[in-house]
């Protein structure tokens, strides 16, 4: 079973919706997980609300905390960010004061919290 709640948004050109998933009894959380992942078509198909029915429902949702965290070096480096990951490359003059030593100041990690 699946549950697609929409989030109301003040910028109508973005939607976010919420897809709850319910496995059929006797499936677990991992093998739903690892079928979604290993074929794109399917969670394509599940995030779609195309061949889905709207029907008004009554639905408990216990309080829950979501936290997530993203690695972006190889993001940005296939983006064209690379010279700022290397130690030999990476050039800041413009943002970092004489000062203090500019050799040697790059990137070494870039994440989102």
């Amino acid at each position: 079973q699946i549950a697609h709640l929409p989030y109301k948004s003040d910028n109508y050109d973005v939607e976010f919706v919420f897809t709850i998933l319910l496995p059929k009894q006797g499936i677990s959380l991992d093998e739903v997980e690892q079928k979604l992942t290993s074929q794109p078509d399917l969670m394509q198909q599940v995030l779609s609300d195309k061949n889905t029915t709207r029907k008004r429902l009554l639905l408990y949702i216990p309080k829950f905390k979501m936290e997530a965290k993203f690695e972006l070096n190889d993001v940005l480096i296939q983006l064209g960010i690379i010279n700022a990951f290397s130690e030999s490359k990476a050039d800041f003059t413009g943002i970092v004061s004489e000062q203090y030593d500019r050799n040697g100041l790059y990137i070494s990690k870039v994440e989102e919290l």
